[in-house]
């Protein structure tokens, strides 16, 4: 078996090692994946040192289309898996894949097709996601599925513990679809197309932090956009302070506050701040000039200061 893996970042990593570690000696197995962005954790590396490890093709290009690898495609192949890749992926490559191109996706489809599916159901206060591996069709996120899982979101989970839930899953739903497709035990469910739901890409300055907003959603969007991203932002005097952990303060019934204003420098090094509904929410680690401050307060120093 000709075997496709278009991989990136840690769930593309280690998505491949799981087929790897399943696959038949025989099969031919090849790996194409992308350079990183400079904000996101390095990957690039190990995917080439799996590769290398295991004899198996690898391939550095968001263009799988690209002419110069037409030789690679020419016999086409059995099957391609799809993992955390962002490039476009032409019905000429996709289409060479004998039984079928499979993409993973982490929602539980049809909701939240499209971009940031796991930023976006955090940001909107979900309780639970999930994860489709589905066949790649011609309109987006639209395939039947092959599998699917639902997966919860607690409370107090940032956007690093839902994706290694996810990860989790897909290492395994990777394998039984190995098995499958190998056996040609293929079932497909068709979506219900009435009940889907879409999100639109997001850019950097959409994770300002606008502290009119209540004190939920804000902690939502820090949540959402935590490490292993560059994290939700706001500025005092000027200078970015970018905010990776905080948590829900009791509220003491202000009548009197101003969002964004500071209301305590705390001895643990944490900081209290207004949100606009006079929700308090207390800034654990933050981030300026690139380096992380375990204590909030070494920056934030004044009960006067405004977060804007």
């Amino acid at each position: 078996m000709k075997i496709v893996v278009l991989a990136a970042a840690e769930r593309g990593r280690r998505c491949l090692k799981s087929l790897l570690d399943c696959a038949d000696s025989k099969d031919d197995i090849a790996v194409f994946t992308f350079p990183e962005e400079p904000w996101e954790p390095a990957f690039v590396q190990d995917i080439k040192e799996i590769s290398k490890i295991n004899d198996i093709d690898f391939f550095l290009t968001n263009k799988v289309h690209d002419s110069k690898y037409q030789d690679f495609w020419k016999d086409g192949c059995d099957i391609i898996f799809v993992i955390g890749w962002r490039y476009l992926i032409p019905f000429d490559i996709y289409n060479l894949a004998k039984r079928g191109c499979y993409v993973f996706h982490d929602s539980y489809l049809p909701n939240y097709r499209g971009f940031g599916p796991t930023v976006w159901s955090i940001r909107n206060g979900e309780n639970k996601t999930g994860t489709s591996l589905f066949k790649i069709s011609e309109k987006m996120d639209e395939g039947s599925i092959l599998f699917q899982k639902k997966i919860m979101i607690d409370n107090d989970d940032y956007i690093s513990d839902v994706m290694e839930k996810v990860t989790k899953e897909n290492e395994i739903l990777i394998q039984k679809a190995y098995r499958s497709l190998i056996d040609i035990k293929v079932v497909l469910t068709e979506q219900d197309h009435k009940r889907a739901t879409y999100t639109c890409k997001n850019i950097p300055d959409d994770f300002r932090i606008d502290w009119s907003n209540n004190a939920i959603d804000i902690i939502n969007l820090i949540r959402s956009y935590s490490n292993p991203y560059p994290g939700a932002f706001t500025t005092l005097n000027g200078q970015k302070v970018s905010i990776f952990r905080a948590k829900m303060e009791k509220s003491q019934f202000y009548i009197g506050y101003i969002p964004g204003r500071v209301k305590s420098i705390n001895k643990d090094g944490t900081v209290t701040v207004f949100c606009g509904d006079g929700g308090i929410l207390r800034l654990e680690k933050i981030m300026v000039d690139g380096e992380l401050s375990v204590k909030p307060s070494n920056i934030i120093k004044s009960i006067g200061g405004t977060l804007v």
